[in-house]
């Protein structure tokens, strides 16, 4: 059973890229929560990115990277919000 933080962070990612409506919930809540461990162990907005785009390899493109690492900061961790609008 998916939580409602899980619902709105897939649901944002799906109505922005149809193409992740067949990717799997398990793997693309696994990204978004990396995003915050991420944050959580003091990475920086870049380093963030560079995570995704290394960690996923070429499964996703830059700009469903880029979706799922707002989504996850706005429904997983959103104390982050500010250190995501300002790239550190």
């Amino acid at each position: 059973m998916l939580t409602p933080h899980q619902q709105v962070y897939l649901a944002q990612l799906r109505k922005a890229h149809a193409s992740l409506l067949t990717a799997p919930d398990d793997g693309l809540i696994g990204i978004g929560e990396g995003v915050c461990t991420f944050y959580d162990n003091g990475a920086t907005s870049a380093e963030v990115n560079d995570f995704l785009l290394i960690g996923a390899g070429v499964a996703y493109t830059v700009t469903e990277f880029a979706a799922m690492h707002g989504a996850a900061v706005a429904a997983f961790c959103p104390e982050y919000m500010a250190q995501l609008s300002s790239g550190q």
